[in-house]
C-alpha cells in the first residue's frame, strides 16, 4: 500500500454522537447486530442497550431532574409521577438530550435498527418516577404515528424491588401472559415497536427504591 494512501473516513456518527453514546454503540456493525436482536425478540421486536450513556451525561440528567416538579397521574391504569414534556426544556440539558435524540445521525441508527424507512425529526420526551406502590397495569402506546417507544433508565431495581417491564403474549390485543422481564438498570436503554400487539406494563414497586426514567416515542 503507497504511504500516501488515504486514513480511513471518520464515521460522522460517532463524531455527531460520542459526546452523549458510548463509541462502541455507535459503529456500523454494532448498530447492523441491534437490528438483528430487535427483530429476533419476542415477543415483539425490542432490544435492551447497556451501558448506553457516557456516564458524566446520567451524572447530569439525574441533577437536572432533582430541580423539577413531577405531577402525581392516577388512574384505574396507573399511578405514577411524571414532569412536563422537555422535549421544550429550556434546559441545557434535556435542551441538548433532545437535539441528540432527534439528529438525523440518531434517527438514522434507529431506522436501521428497528428496520423502519424514516423517522420523523418529533420525539416525545418526559421524566417519570415510580415510588413504592406504583404501577402501570398492561396497555399498548399506539396513538397517532408512533412507531418505537423508548424507556432510559436513571435508576436501578432488583426483581424483587418491582418496577421490572414486562412484555406480554397476546390473543389479538389481550394479554396472555408474560413473556419477557427487564428489572430497571440504570443506563440501559430499551428500545420496543409500537403496534396492537405490543402490550405491557411496569410492575408495582414494593420497597422504597425510586424508579426513575426518561422516555416517550418517536414518530413515523
Amino acid at each position: 500500500m503507497s504511504k500516501y494512501a488515504s486514513s480511513p473516513r471518520p464515521n460522522p456518527r460517532i463524531a455527531a454522537l460520542k459526546g452523549w453514546i458510548q463509541e462502541q454503540h455507535l459503529q456500523d456493525k454494532t448498530i447492523a447486530a441491534y437490528g438483528k436482536q430487535f427483530q429476533k425478540n419476542t415477543p415483539f421486536p425490542h432490544v435492551l442497550i447497556k451501558d448506553f450513556l457516557v456516564k458524566k451525561q446520567i451524572d447530569f440528567l439525574k441533577n437536572a431532574l432533582e430541580k423539577l416538579v413531577f405531577e402525581k397521574k392516577d388512574s384505574d391504569l396507573f399511578s405514577f409521577a411524571q414532569t412536563s414534556d422537555l422535549s421544550r426544556s429550556t434546559s441545557f440539558v434535556f435542551g441538548s438530550l433532545h437535539t441528540m435524540l432527534s439528529s438525523s445521525y440518531f434517527l438514522k441508527s434507529l431506522q436501521e435498527i428497528a428496520g423502519l424507512p424514516k423517522l420523523k425529526p418529533v420525539v416525545d420526551l418526559h421524566a417519570i418516577r415510580f415510588t413504592k406502590t406504583c404501577y402501570l397495569l398492561p396497555h399498548d402506546d399506539t396513538l397517532d404515528d408512533r412507531k418505537v417507544a423508548y424507556v432510559l433508565y436513571l435508576s436501578s431495581l432488583a426483581k424483587k424491588q418491582g418496577g421490572a417491564l414486562e412484555f406480554f403474549s397476546v390473543n389479538g390485543q389481550r394479554p396472555i401472559k408474560i413473556v419477557k422481564s427487564y428489572p430497571c438498570l440504570e443506563n440501559s436503554l430499551m428500545l420496543f415497536a409500537v403496534s396492537r400487539q405490543s402490550v405491557h406494563h411496569v410492575a408495582e414497586v414494593v420497597d422504597e427504591t425510586e424508579r426513575l426514567t426518561l422516555g416517550g416515542w418517536f414518530h413515523g
